[in-house]
């Protein structure tokens, strides 16, 4: 070991300019490690992969999802200690009878491939801009399998197993592949407290719970660049839209309704709202709804309206 230090010390220090290229390349690792530790150089490298179109591996890798999974049913008398009573869920009701999947379930996994009561049912969550959507699984009479593909415009891409198409995820429309241009039909969901939602619907059945930290937590809580960013004014992605008529990060209910009349209103403030059903309500962060939506009026509490 001793005869083997010289040796190896005169390789890399024979000469000035060894020496030169061999200290620069060190204080590069090491500013790089220093940075890596920095979280608006994170957010920064990965803003600059996803501009690469890396999405389909930012997102396509990390999460798969969930086919037919199992279920607890539930009665007035049954308890539920596998979530806490007050966890959000995203519940669906009809035919199927009421079916509540926990939000911190689903953001493991984005996409859930449903068979309930013999309707197929796509249920989806994007993490990124909050908005939790349902869609028929049946599309020009044949059924159709989803799986998380990447990200576009700051929400979710899924990709349909049969025919390869890309769908987006707020609007339900295929970008590309053999039925692009095609949409699918919106099943409505709700967005309350599980507790809130057993005194609405007494019997029903629940997502079984993965008995792990799946249960209990997300994935941007482990995530150095996506904790915060509830709190934090950057996108992953440059926005179409950026109205700045609300924070981007200000929570809002938004309203579809015919003619293609919008209404967004803060968090809080949905009393205001028209007494007209709308065919899409949503609960997201104002960037995304202003994103697909940039000509929403926004509507508060004291009835002031914001026109863009």
């Amino acid at each position: 070991m001793r005869k083997a230090y010289p040796r190896v010390r005169a390789f890399f220090f024979k000469t000035k300019a060894r020496r030169l290229a061999i200290t620069s390349a060190c204080i590069m690792v090491l500013a790089s490690a220093l940075l890596s530790l920095w979280r608006p150089y994170r957010i920064f490298v990965t803003q600059q992969f996803l501009r690469l179109d890396h999405g389909r591996i930012l997102i396509g890798m990390k999460y798969s999802p969930l086919n037919t999974p199992s279920y607890l049913a539930y009665d007035e008398s049954t308890g539920i200690d596998a979530y806490p009573r007050d966890a959000e869920i995203i519940g669906l009701s009809g035919s199927r009878g009421a079916m509540a999947i926990p939000v911190t379930r689903l953001s493991w996994h984005l996409v859930l491939n449903e068979e309930a009561g013999g309707e197929p049912v796509v249920v989806t969550l994007c993490t990124f801009s909050d908005a939790a959507l349902a869609y028929s699984a049946i599309h020009r009479g044949r059924r159709l399998h989803f799986r998380p593909s990447g990200l576009a415009r700051n929400n979710l891409l899924m990709q349909d197993r049969e025919t390869g198409s890309i769908w987006q995820q707020f609007t339900g429309r295929a970008l590309s592949g053999p039925l692009q241009g095609s949409e699918l039909d919106r099943v409505p969901v709700e967005r309350v407290s599980l507790s809130s939602w057993r005194r609405q619907y007494p019997k029903g059945c629940l997502l079984a719970p993965a008995k792990n930290r799946k249960d209990t937590s997300v994935p941007h809580d482990m995530c150095p660049v996506m904790h915060g960013f509830a709190t934090d004014p950057f996108l992953l992605q440059p926005p179409q839209s950026d109205a700045p008529r609300l924070p981007r990060k200000q929570m809002v209910t938004g309203r579809l309704y015919p003619l293609g009349r919008s209404v967004a209103t803060p968090r809080g403030e949905e009393a205001s709202l028209p007494d007209l059903p709308p065919f899409l309500q949503v609960r997201c962060y104002w960037f995304a709804w202003s994103e697909f939506y940039p000509e929403s009026i926004v509507q508060r509490r004291d009835d002031t309206c914001n026109r863009p």
